[in-house]
């Protein structure tokens, strides 16, 4: 049982361990989100628009919100 402490512990949204990595990271979340922008921008700009990834760039900038928040 004491594993699934372990992981129940490291999974925690408000753990100290997990906002003090955001927290480091938070310029390039931006950043990463910035670029997400400019291709999601960029792809819908264009005539021929691959829903497929138009998708998966919006749920990859949905993700970056949510951790820049710290809801994830």
């Amino acid at each position: 049982m004491g594993i699934i402490n372990y992981l129940k512990r490291k999974a925690e949204k408000n753990n100290p361990q997990r906002e003090n990595y955001i927290e480091k990271h938070h310029l390039s979340y931006q950043n990463e989100l910035a670029e997400l922008n400019h291709n999601i921008d960029q792809l819908k700009s264009t005539k021929s628009k691959n829903q497929t990834r138009l998708s998966l760039l919006e749920k990859r900038k949905a993700r970056v919100e949510k951790i820049l928040k710290h809801d994830i």
